[in-house]
């Protein structure tokens, strides 16, 4: 941003609502997009530093268009972590909760503790 004159970011700001309106078009008949949270599944950690990876590439498109969003775990793919981004209009953030949340229940659970591992759930919270 230190090479951008006043000018031109005003002029990208103004390309970004041009935008913005166009793509709130798209909820006309929606209430929600889902698109993949990367364009690539995760990397395994011993090369995850060696290239370019672009994870951010789909979740910069809901920061730009003013969208509530929200990422959910879907599983995986030879093992390695993937999800589903939902983004709903601005402001529609407890629609977005509710859709994943139902997601998350069909979806079923993903998690399976080790060994040895504690959970602590609501009925032991209450109780403690």
């Amino acid at each position: 941003g230190r090479t951008m004159t006043v000018t031109d970011y005003l002029g990208y700001l103004d390309q970004r609502r041009l935008m913005q309106t166009e793509f709130h078009h798209y909820f006309a008949e929606a209430d929600a997009v889902l698109i993949p949270s990367s364009p690539i599944t995760a990397k395994p950690i011993d090369g995850a530093h060696d290239a370019f990876a672009p994870f951010g590439l789909f979740t910069r498109l809901g920061s730009l268009m003013d969208l509530a969003c929200l990422s959910v775990p879907m599983g995986d793919a030879d093992g390695l972590p993937t999800a589903v981004q939902i983004m709903v209009r601005r402001y529609a953030d407890p629609l977005a909760f509710r859709i994943g949340r139902a997601f998350e229940v069909q979806r079923g659970r993903l998690f399976v503790p080790p060994p040895g591992y504690m959970h602590l759930d609501r009925t032991m919270a209450k109780t403690a």
